[in-house]
């Protein structure tokens, strides 16, 4: 399914990235297949009336999703990450997102409503 190639870089690209951020952490994570015959080797989100492509490597924010980011694994999958909040501090919940217009992760950040 995958080759070595995109194990290895997926891994770094991992690596580097929770290490850059705490917050990295904090998210949910799945592997999809974006995979289009007509674009062999690419992840391709159809966002009509678009027809966004993506090539090993690149990642692209979703605009109707908030705070979800796609990278292209190669192969034509894709990593899709959103928010992935823990339990609020006890007599607390979680408010509305700080800021929607921050890259993934620090998108994530919610405000902690406490009573």
């Amino acid at each position: 399914m995958f080759s070595l190639k995109v194990l290895i870089f997926f891994g770094l690209l991992f690596a580097s990235k929770a290490t850059k951020s705490e917050n990295f952490l904090n998210f949910d994570f799945s592997l999809n297949s974006y995979v289009h015959p007509a674009y062999p080797g690419r992840c391709v989100i159809d966002m009509e009336p678009a027809l966004i492509t993506l090539e090993l490597g690149q990642s692209v924010s979703l605009p109707n999703l908030p705070c979800v980011s796609l990278l292209c694994v190669g192969d034509g999958y894709g990593a899709l990450y959103k928010c992935n909040h823990s339990s609020p501090p006890e007599s607390c919940r979680y408010g509305e997102f700080l800021d929607l217009n921050v890259d993934f992760p620090e998108c994530c950040k919610r405000k902690v409503v406490c009573d």
